[in-house]
């Protein structure tokens, strides 16, 4: 079996350290190889055959998965519809990633499993990732510094969302236990399900845990929740055409009005007006 060998200078020198591909179902297949740089790839349509390790495995829509250096991989045609985009970087990104992020990003995460790891989207975050792709994209030519900026922060948003560094330090003044508990409130299966959801994983009573938030963070639980779901709606205002009512239910809010009145007090507009301002700007 050949396998060929790929550096950072054949993948990624036209883009000064990172590159965007778009690849059909027509070009998604590749001989077997392995590089000194690494890759993410995500499904946007279809599905492709991956050979991983010497393994084979089928990769679906709305999933990214994180090639690392040396893994040896290719790519074979399922016979299914496919549109992929595959960023490849040099290795050093990864440690500058975890630099700006503060150590919030665990490389031990990304280097250790067998397989590698796999990063599930639903469809509202699949939509945004293939804009935020596409419109980086678009700015290649006429502005590669922007471009190059804006995938280096889809990168990291990307590694923050799947490799999440589990003994992290807590923000100055900030006891362990709620530093933690407000970094798992802020993934989205939590904050959607609420206050209850919040007490279930706190180690204090109710009480308590309303007077930790307050005196250190300035809010009550409810007001730290609701400022999470609305801006989880304003991104699903900007990236679909969901409508209100719809967003407002999918970021767990049961009460429209209420809805409207919390996401007023945050952004000082109601969600049409916030959508159609918003997406002029992000819309090409």
């Amino acid at each position: 079996m050949k396998i060929e060998h790929l550096k950072s200078e054949d993948k990624v020198d036209f883009f000064k350290g990172i590159n965007l591909a778009r690849l059909s179902a027509f070009s998604v297949t590749s001989k077997l190889h392995d590089h000194d740089f690494a890759e993410i790839f995500f499904i946007n349509m279809g599905e492709i055959i991956h050979k991983i390790n010497g393994r084979s495995q089928v990769v679906k829509a709305g999933q990214v998965v994180f090639i690392r250096p040396d893994d040896v991989h290719g790519f074979g045609n399922s016979g299914a519809e496919c549109e992929m985009y595959n960023l490849a970087f040099r290795r050093q990104l990864l440690e500058k990633c975890a630099d700006f992020a503060e150590n919030s990003i665990s490389l031990e995460a990304f280097y250790s499993p067998d397989d590698p790891p796999v990063l599930e989207l639903d469809e509202i975050e699949k939509a945004q990732l293939s804009h935020e792709i596409e419109s980086a994209g678009g700015e290649l030519i006429a502005n590669p510094q922007g471009a190059r900026c804006r995938l280096y922060i889809i990168v990291l948003k990307l590694f923050a969302a799947r490799f999440p560094q589990i003994n992290r330090q807590p923000a100055a003044g900030m006891p362990a236990w709620l530093d933690e508990l407000c970094a798992k409130m802020r993934q989205k299966n939590n904050f959607i399900k609420g206050l209850h959801r919040m007490q279930e994983l706190a180690c204090c009573s109710p009480e308590h845990l309303c007077r930790c938030f307050k005196n250190r963070l300035g809010q009550s639980p409810t007001e730290f929740i609701n400022e999470l779901r609305i801006n989880y709606a304003a991104s699903l205002l900007i990236h679909s055409d969901e409508k209100i009512f719809t967003i407002a239910m999918n970021s767990g809010f049961a009460n429209l009005s209420h809805f409207y009145h919390q996401f007023k007090k945050i952004y000082r507009l109601s969600p049409a007006v916030y959508r159609k301002k918003q997406q002029q700007h992000v819309v090409p």
